[in-house]
């Protein structure tokens, strides 16, 4: 199933993205 290899990776890289991106612009992210 590539189809759900590639879902999963692309939501792994967006909530990656998403995380790196709120701590750089606010530092909201304590953990």
């Amino acid at each position: 199933m590539k189809t759900n290899q590639i879902a999963g990776a692309q939501h792994l890289a967006a909530h990656l993205l998403s995380l790196a991106f709120g701590v750089s612009v606010g530092g909201r992210y304590d953990v």
